[in-house]
């Protein structure tokens, strides 16, 4: 089975931070650049033409800055967005559901780990999205439609490099640790980049 691009919109007013991804991208496997954006307005028209998987996407543009971007799309209807700032605006892009962020100038190995975990996370939503569509297939018909749950069932956390899904049921407690939330399950402890109110 051969693995489906990764499709990527590149969102940066400035010529030269454009290239830079470009170049990074270029060493990645099955990727494709779909589209480049240099301000706000037309970052908005290509993610909703375009419909990329991963946006990385400059904080400050002309038109619209990239967390006005995320607002007009919608959270939840924004691909998973790796912001990229010469300012501290991480946190803000946090409280937007921002997948990871880079500092300019930003290192390759910076980059690597932000591109491995947006990679990492889509794949996670295909599988769950495939899995969902698989139980819809094999359910036996049902008198009543099943209710869908209004809390989370499972949660995903990184250790190590590695997306595990961790089962809401398995979780002993949890601790807020400003824009994180960490999860205790018996003696292990994870970290998120979640606030306690969105879980």
């Amino acid at each position: 089975m051969t693995a489906k691009a990764l499709r990527v919109l590149i969102a940066d007013d400035e010529r030269l931070a454009r290239q830079r991804l470009e170049d990074l991208l270029a060493h990645e496997a099955s990727v494709e650049i779909v589209g480049r954006a240099d301000n706000g307005v037309t970052t908005v028209e290509a993610i909703r033409e375009l419909k990329p998987d991963l946006v990385f996407l400059d904080i400050q543009m002309p038109g619209k800055t990239g967390l006005e971007v995320v607002r007009e799309i919608g959270v939840d209807a924004m691909p998973p967005v790796i912001f990229t700032t010469a300012y501290d605006h991480a946190l803000a892009a946090f409280d937007l559901a921002a997948t990871d962020y880079l500092v300019k100038p930003f290192d390759d190995e910076r980059f690597e780990k932000a591109f491995r975990r947006a990679r990492q996370l889509i794949e996670l939503k295909q599988v769950s999205k495939l899995t969902d569509e698989l139980r819809a297939l094999l359910s036996v018909p049902q008198t009543a439609p099943p209710t869908k749950s209004q809390y989370l069932e499972r949660i995903a956390v990184e250790m190590r490099g590695q997306v595990r899904v961790v089962p809401v049921k398995q979780i002993d407690y949890m601790i807020a640790s400003g824009p994180y939330a960490e999860l205790y399950v018996g003696d292990k402890r994870y970290l998120i980049r979640e606030r306690m109110q969105t879980l």
